[in-house]
C-alpha cells in the first residue's frame, strides 16, 4: 500500500511494521496564509471518521496501552512537541501478533497514524512545553462514558505486554550511563550533548586515554556533578565491573578506528575493538544492564559501487580494523540473540567537526593548509565518502538510545556523498589555498572506493539531520584556525 509515496507494508520486516496501521507523512505546502498541512483525505485514508477531537499532552505524561474491540483511531500528530508511540499487535488471528513497534511522531516526524481494532497502543509527551495530536476514531466516544460502554481494553497490568518495559523506563527521568571511550572525537561530543540536553543524567566516562583519548575535550563538563571519569582498558573485566556497577546504560565508544594504523599493527585493533567489546557485552549481562548501544561503523559493509547499504546488508569488511569491528557487531547482536541482552547497533558514515584527531582525513587536511602544507591525497582521488556532523550523529545516538529497539541496528548517515578529491577542493577553497597543495600519494592497501547508507529505517523512527554540509564544514574549519593550540600538540 503506498500513501503519498509512503510505502507501508509488511515487506518492510525490518521496521516491525504491524498488519494494518498505517503510518502517512503529511503533505505540506504554502500559500499566501501560511504553511498548511494536509491531514485527511477521504480519496485516500481508509477511515470515515465519526467524530474528532484535540488534545494537549503535558510533558512526561503517559496515555496507557488500550486496544479497541471495533474502534479504529486515527491519530494526526503534526502540532507542536513530540510522542512515544508504542504499538502492539495482540490479534492471535494476525500475521504480525506479537509484534511490538515504537517511533517518535509529532513536530520533529509529522505523520497521521491509523490504529486498527486488535492493536494495543499507547503514548508519552517527551517535548518540555508539551504535545498536541488529533484522533478522528470512527465509533463516537465518550470519556465520561460508564466503563461498560466504551470501547476499550487496557493493559498497564498485563505481564504478557510488552509495554511494561518501555513505557516503565520512559516515564523515569533520571539515567545512569557508563560511556566507553568518552574523551575521543565522537564520544566527548556525545558526552556534552547529553548533560546539556539532559542535565539531571549521570555520565561515568570510562577511557584508557590512548593517543587519541584527549580529556581537554571535556574541559567544559569537567566538573560538572553529574559526570565522572575513570581510566581504564576495556579488556580489564574486573575493573571494567567495579566501574559499570549501579549504572543501567552502556554507551560504547571504545574503539581503535584508524584504518592505516590497522593495516601496519593490526592486533591491538583486535584486542581492544573483539575482546574488549566481548569485555563489556559479558559484563553487562552480568550486571543486568538495561540498555547496550554498540557504536560501529558503516565499513563494515565493505564497499558498493552503486546504491545504499541498508542494516541487512551483509558483512564485506576489507581492511584489519572493519574487520574487527564486524566482529563486534556480531558478537553484540549474539548477546541479544542468546542473552536476551537488549544490544542497539549504530552504524555511521564518516563523521567531522570539532575535537576530531588530526590524523583523520579532514581535520589533517584543514591544519595542514593553515599552516602552508601540501595535503596527501591518496590515489587520483576518486574514492566516495559521505559525511555526517558529529553532533547531528550524537543527536542520532540520542534517538536510537532513548527509541530504539533491543536487536536492532540502525544506519546513520549525512547524505552527503563526495570524493575525496572533491573534498580537497572544497578545503583549499575555503581556507584560500590552490590545487598547488596537493600532493598525490600511493594509494592506501585495500582503499574501500565508496560508502554509502540506507537511513530510511531511523528516519521512519522519527529521526531527522540538522545540520547542512556547507553550515558544518564551515563552522569545522572555523574551530581549528581557533584552536590551534589543541590540534598542534597533537600533530
Amino acid at each position: 500500500m503506498t500513501f503519498n509515496g509512503f510505502r507501508v507494508n509488511l515487506e518492510l520486516k525490518e521496521m516491525n511494521m504491524i498488519r494494518g496501521v498505517i503510518v502517512k507523512k503529511l503533505d505540506q505546502f504554502d500559500d499566501y496564509r501560511g504553511n498548511l498541512k494536509e491531514i485527511y483525505r477521504a480519496d485516500e485514508d481508509p477511515i470515515n471518521p465519526a467524530m474528532s477531537y484535540v488534545s494537549h499532552t503535558n510533558y512526561g505524561i503517559t496515555r496507557g496501552p488500550h486496544e479497541h474491540v471495533a474502534q479504529s483511531d486515527f491519530f494526526i500528530f503534526c502540532g507542536y512537541g513530540d510522542f512515544t508511540l508504542h504499538l502492539w499487535d495482540n490479534r492471535k488471528n494476525s500475521e504480525t501478533y506479537g509484534k511490538y513497534w515504537q517511533l517518535v511522531v509529532g513536530e520533529s516526524n509529522k505523520v497521521s497514524v491509523i490504529v486498527p481494532p486488535g492493536v494495543v497502543h499507547g503514548y508519552k509527551s517527551i517535548s518540555k512545553q508539551g504535545s498536541f495530536s488529533i484522533n478522528l476514531p470512527d465509533k463516537l466516544y465518550r470519556g465520561e462514558g460508564k466503563k461498560e460502554e466504551i470501547d476499550e481494553i487496557r493493559h498497564e497490568s498485563d505481564e504478557n505486554s510488552p509495554f511494561k518495559i518501555p513505557l516503565d523506563e520512559a516515564n523515569s527521568d533520571k539515567k545512569k550511563i557508563f560511556v566507553t571511550g568518552g574523551s575521543g572525537f565522537i564520544g566527548s561530543n556525545f558526552i556534552k550533548h547529553m548533560l546539556e540536553k539532559y542535565p539531571h543524567y549521570e555520565i561515568t566516562n570510562y577511557d584508557a586515554l590512548t593517543y587519541a583519548g584527549n580529556n581537554e575535550n571535556l574541559v567544559e563538563v569537567e566538573n560538572n556533578p553529574h559526570y565522572k571519569f575513570f581510566k581504564g582498558d576495556i579488556t580489564n573485566q574486573e575493573f571494567v565491573e567495579h566501574v559499570m556497577k549501579g549504572n543501567e546504560w552502556v554507551v560504547n565508544f571504545a574503539a581503535e578506528t584508524h584504518v592505516d594504523n590497522s593495516i601496519n599493527e593490526s592486533f591491538v585493533f583486535t584486542k581492544t575493538n573483539v575482546l574488549g567489546t566481548h569485555t563489556l557485552l559479558e559484563t553487562a549481562r552480568k550486571l543486568g544492564i538495561k540498555k547496550f548501544l554498540h557504536i560501529s561503523t558503516d565499513e563494515v559493509y565493505g564497499s558498493i559501487k552503486e546504491g545504499s547499504f541498508h542494516e541487512e546488508s551483509s558483512f564485506k569488511p576489507n581492511s584489519p580494523y572493519s574487520s574487527s569491528k564486524a566482529a563486534a557487531d556480531l558478537l553484540a547482536r549474539s548477546y541479544w540473540i542468546t542473552h536476551q541482552l537488549p544490544v542497539v547497533i549504530t552504524r555511521s558514515s564518516n563523521n567531522y567537526g570539532p575535537h576530531q584527531h588530526p590524523e583523520k582525513f579532514i581535520p589533517l587536511f584543514i591544519t595542514n593548509l593553515l599552516e602552508g602544507k601540501k595535503v596527501p591525497l591518496y590515489g587520483d582521488g576518486a574514492n566516495v565518502r559521505d559525511w555526517i556532523h558529529v553532533l547531528d550523529n550524537c543527536k542520532a545516538l540520542d534517538f536510537v538510545l532513548h527509541h530504539g529497539e533491543p536487536g536492532q541496528a540502525y544506519n546513520i548517515g549525512g547524505e552527503s556523498e563526495l570524493s575525496n578529491l572533491e573534498m580537497t577542493k572544497i578545503l583549499l577553497a575555503q581556507t584560500g589555498r590552490d590545487e598547488n597543495h596537493i600532493s598525490y600519494v600511493e594509494d592506501r592497501k585495500g582503499h574501500d572506493f565508496r560508502y554509502s547508507l540506507n537511513c530510511e529505517k531511523l528516519k521512519q523512527l522519527g529521526w531527522k539531520q540538522e545540520i547542512g554540509f556547507s553550515q558544518g564544514l564551515k563552522s569545522t574549519i572555523d574551530w581549528y584556525k581557533n584552536n590551534e593550540k589543541w590540534w598542534r600538540q597533537l600533530k
